[in-house]
């Protein structure tokens, strides 16, 4: 099921972009693109919060299989007052799977507690104000992804080992 579907969480959305990461999408390589209209992707939907978005690209052939869409942002800067960080979050349905998809911005530097806080505060407000969808852990498939900003407290050669 997966394999129908492209996330983008690219930062900075135009209508360049979105054309430019359909034609990707929709090239097997170099020298060939997909010419099956069913098989190629489409722009379905997007979220943007200040630098942050999230676009959906669906294979044409899911289009009308995808339902209950719902989209929204969760402001997490300065106590949840800014969109400087935070995360935009979509949600679907395909026939018996729902999905969520939430592509974050956390504090950066050494705030680790704040970024765990950022992270609990967003999978509990996802979804929230549409009373009636189950909240982001609820799902079938729930992808979380971004800039998280945890690092690793280690060397280079030793993490790769």
């Amino acid at each position: 099921m997966l394999k129908n579907f492209f996330v983008s969480n690219s930062e900075e959305l135009t209508q360049d972009w979105i054309r430019i990461i359909c034609k990707a999408l929709n090239t097997v390589n170099q020298f060939r693109e997909i010419h099956n209209k069913n098989e190629q992707y489409s722009y379905y939907a997007g979220q943007n919060m200040g630098g942050n978005f999230i676009g959906l690209f669906a294979k044409r052939r899911v289009l009308s299989r995808i339902k209950e869409l719902y989209s929204c942002q969760i402001k997490a800067g300065l106590g949840g007052m800014t969109k400087n960080k935070g995360s935009c979050a979509l949600r679907f349905r395909v026939d018996n799977t729902t999905f969520a998809l939430l592509n974050c911005h956390l504090a950066s530097g050494d705030a680790i507690k704040s970024r765990t806080e950022m992270i609990k505060m967003i999978l509990s407000e996802a979804f929230g104000k549409a009373k009636t969808l189950p909240r982001a852990m609820a799902h079938h498939c729930v992808f979380l992804f971004g800039d998280l900003n945890f690092r690793v407290q280690m060397s280079n050669s030793l993490a790769r080992e």
